[in-house]
């Protein structure tokens, strides 16, 4: 299962990026950190993801006592 953020708080971001009274080149900038922030969260929840999965699918072999 693959989580995605999207919430409104990330789109008023955005808006209050471009509401802001800076240059363009500084908003493109903010911008860009703001894509970059992002990319770096959903890596690090895809690796959250999978290190759940390594620990749980050992649990789920049955174990043979004897």
């Amino acid at each position: 299962m693959r989580t995605k953020i999207n919430t409104t708080l990330t789109s008023t971001i955005y808006e209050r990026i471009e509401s802001i009274g800076i240059s363009r080149g500084e908003r493109d900038a903010a911008t860009a950190a703001l894509l970059g922030g992002e990319k770096i969260a959903e890596i690090i929840l895809s690796v959250a993801h999978v290190l759940r999965l390594l620990v749980t699918i050992p649990n789920l072999r049955p174990a043979f006592a004897h």
